[in-house]
Order: structure tokens, then sequence, then C-alpha cells
């Protein structure tokens, strides 16, 4: 796209590969691409993944490990790319990939059951990042697992979900993700279901690995009918317009306090618009 490269892994249909076409690690412009997503056994393997549990003892889920068929090579802003796995039942699962020109993608995971039995199933989406990453520091910013639910902002640090290993909420809507100083990776439900919601610490392998995650109310597919869910992940930069934008237009629940403006936001999110608004027009941030 015009602001994200990368690539889907077909094993398991993961969003596992992601680098920022606009943001560099150095001034320079053959600088590297700052890298927000990496494959699982990876250096700092950090990922998005949705699908399905199973809810009624189906089996013949698609996992971690299902090898998918694409339709198409090249997702783009205007080429959206499904991916097909049937069980041996007889069940069609797709996964349609759809992306905007920013950094918000659209997952829709559909069940086609051509088998001779109902399936249930609920649908769920993650995002998994392995190690712990450098952090700032500094006591105003967070960075580390966050999300709304029911209305509510909560933010965790590293250190507290070491302790704790898990921490379980419930939510109509809302969004949960892991957010750095200038990036996000969230994951959002539709906006009325009612999900249960997860920050989660594990040590596989003495490696630490950080999770948010959600699983939503049962679906029953009978014979011969299809169902299907969708969610949205953000993988980007955590721009205070962009963000507000889609807070808009996909009604997401305080999207915009992704950015930690801390607890007088009201006060510094105008100044810092303005701020904005001087450096676009003069064209220089140290007069802003």
């Amino acid at each position: 796209t015009p602001r994200l490269h990368g690539s889907i892994a077909l094993i398991g249909g993961r969003l596992d590969d992601l680098t920022f076409a606009d943001y560099r690690e150095a001034i320079a412009a053959d600088s590297k691409e700052i890298v927000l997503f990496s494959p699982a056994g990876a250096q700092g393997a950090y990922f998005a993944q949705v699908g399905w549990v199973d809810a009624g003892g189906s089996g013949g889920l698609p996992d971690a490990q299902t090898l998918w068929t694409a339709d198409g090579d090249t997702l783009t802003p205007d080429t959206p790319v499904t991916l097909r796995w049937t069980n041996p039942a007889g069940v069609v699962f797709t996964r349609t990939f759809a992306v905007d020109r920013d950094f918000m993608f659209t997952i829709t995971d559909g069940v086609d059951n051509r088998s001779q039995a109902a399936v249930a199933v609920s649908p769920y989406a993650l995002v998994s990042r392995y190690g712990t990453p450098a952090t700032s520091g500094f006591y105003i910013l967070h960075e580390g697992p966050l999300g709304v639910f029911d209305g509510r902002l909560e933010e965790l640090k590293y250190t507290d979900l070491d302790k704790s290993g898990s921490v379980q909420k419930k939510t109509v809507g809302g969004w949960a993700g892991i957010t750095d100083k200038y990036w996000l990776a969230a994951i959002i439900p539709d906006v009325t279901a009612a999900v249960s919601a997860r920050f989660l610490h594990e040590r596989p392998l003495e490696q630490d690995r950080y999770q948010v995650d959600f699983v939503g109310s049962p679906l029953t597919v009978a014979a011969g009918a299809s169902g299907a869910a969708r969610t949205r992940v953000f993988a980007g930069a955590k721009e205070v317009r962009l963000l507000d934008r889609y807070m808009e237009e996909f009604k997401i629940d305080r999207f915009d306090r992704a950015i930690d403006f801390g607890w007088f936001y009201f006060l510094p999110t105008p100044l810092f618009l303005f701020l904005i608004f001087i450096k676009e027009t003069v064209g220089n941030l140290g007069i802003a």
C-alpha cells in the first residue's frame, strides 16, 4: 500500500510481516523501513491472527499450521485477497483481507458449511509479541498492553503482566492492543459484539510472550448454511488525526486514547493539534 509493505503467511493465515513505507530508522531516505510485525520464530516475533475456536465439539477448524490457498498474489487498497481452506468434512473456510491506504486492515472470516452436520464456532483475534521490548521509561508515557472495555481505558505495564500472568475483561465493542511510543497494533471486534478479552504473559521456551486477545459469542452454522465474522486490525503509527478519523468512521470507542495524553487529555490534545497546524502552515516544526 502507499504506507505499508509486507506479506501474509499462508501457513496460519497470519499478518506477520509488516514494515512502514514512510517511517524509517534514520533521516536518510535510503535507511531501513521501521519493522512492526515479524513472523513467529524470528527475533522479536510480533504478529496478528484471527480465526475460529471450537464452540461445540465440531473439530476440523483451521489453526496456526493450516496451509491456506490465496486467490491472488498481491493485497492492495483496491484488491482484497481471500484465503481458502476446506476441512475433511467439506466445511469451507475463507479469510478475506482488505486494507485501506493507511493502517487499517479489515479481515472477514467465513464458514460455508457443506457438511452434513451443524458447526459451532466462536471468532477470535489476537496480537502476540515475543520478547520484552525496550521502553522509554518516561513516566507519563504508556508503552505496553492497553485497551478500551465498556468505555473504560485500561493500561498495563509489561512488569505488571509479568506478575499477574493474565487479566480478563468482558466488553461490548471496544478494542485491545499493544502500543509502543509511536506505533500501535490493535484488534477491534464489531462494535456491537460481546467479547471476552484477555491480557496474557507466558514464557514458552524461556522467552517472554505477551498477548492480547478476544473471543466472541458462539455462532452455529447449520448444514448447508454459512456464517461470517469481521475483525479490524490496526497496525501503524499513532497519528492523532488518523486515529480520530478511524474512531468516527468505524465507531471505535475511545480509539484516540491510544495516544497517552494523560488524565487531562482535553488540555494537551487541542494544543498538540495547534502545533501541527503551525508546522503544516509554515513548514517548520522548530517554529511551531
